[in-house]
């Protein structure tokens, strides 16, 4: 494989070992009596373990270093934090209203499954445990993997349109439930757009933590009785249009012309 390359099938096959580690581990732990419920959130120490692992793996066959996967941009993070963190928090903060009920619209037409619903609730109610594994540790460690190893090694094998897809697909497979799938792989996109705009793993890492804290309070202090009105709905999505407008402005992207591009580079 050339350098810093990374294959489709290398990173599929990666996460299969993973998962199967993973499997391995809770079987071990199970035979020593430490039994964990769906969702308990005491069980993401096996899932931290076993993406440590990954990511391990992952750098060597792409021969990455650190710096290489959090900033190989030329722009200081300081620079590249000021100048992202405004718009993104444009767009991620009122995200709460719309995008969240955007999501709830599109999983309500999904068949019910109890099971991983209890899971997901039973791991959003974990306290602190929750709140510094989900809100915090998650979002490094999978975007130093998806973003941060992942996609670089795609950009360097397939067009950016691609290799931004694949990642997303990955990093919304990678999650284990059908419930999840849709609001990460539209984040996924999003967040894999921004790494390869700004060549930083800083602002995908801020975007990723924002979301999951969003999604934190949604679940553990608004709750399913939560009433957005449509005001709000539209207020909030036409201030993160802003924030998506600046954003583009920063980059100095002309849209049309960069859609046009990537989707003329997809057979590519």
């Amino acid at each position: 494989m050339n350098y810093k390359k990374l294959s489709i099938l290398e990173a599929v096959a990666a996460i299969v070992l993973v998962i199967a580690f993973q499997f391995l581990v809770a079987i071990t732990l199970h035979e020593f009596g430490f039994v964990f419920k769906p969702g308990d959130p005491k069980s993401s120490i096996i899932s931290l373990l076993g993406t440590g692992i990954l990511i391990s793996i992952l750098m060597h066959i792409t021969k990455s270093n650190y710096k290489d996967v959090f900033h190989p941009s030329s722009s200081s993070v300081t620079a590249t934090l000021s100048v992202l963190s405004i718009p993104i928090l444009l767009i991620m903060i009122p995200s709460l209203f719309w995008y969240h009920e955007l999501i709830y619209l599109f999983t309500s037409f999904l068949p019910e499954d109890t099971t991983t619903l209890t899971s997901l609730k039973r791991m959003m109610q974990g306290g602190p445990i929750t709140l510094i594994a989900i809100c915090i540790i998650a979002p490094f460690i999978e975007e130093i993997l998806f973003r941060g190893i992942i996609l670089k090694g795609f950009l360097q094998l397939y067009s950016p349109m691609k290799s931004i897809l694949f990642s997303a697909a990955l990093f919304s497979i990678f999650h284990f439930n059908f419930y999840q799938v849709p609001s990460a792989f539209i984040l996924g996109c999003f967040m894999g757009w921004t790494y390869y705009l700004s060549r930083s793993l800083w602002p995908s890492i801020i975007i990723h933590i924002i979301n999951n804290f969003l999604v934190f309070i949604a679940v553990v202090y608004l709750g399913e009785e939560a009433q957005t009105s449509s005001t709000e709905i539209i207020i909030s999505f036409v201030v993160s249009m802003l924030g998506l407008y600046i954003l583009i402005r920063i980059f100095n992207i002309r849209l049309i012309d960069q859609i046009k591009n990537m989707i003329g580079r997809i057979s590519t």
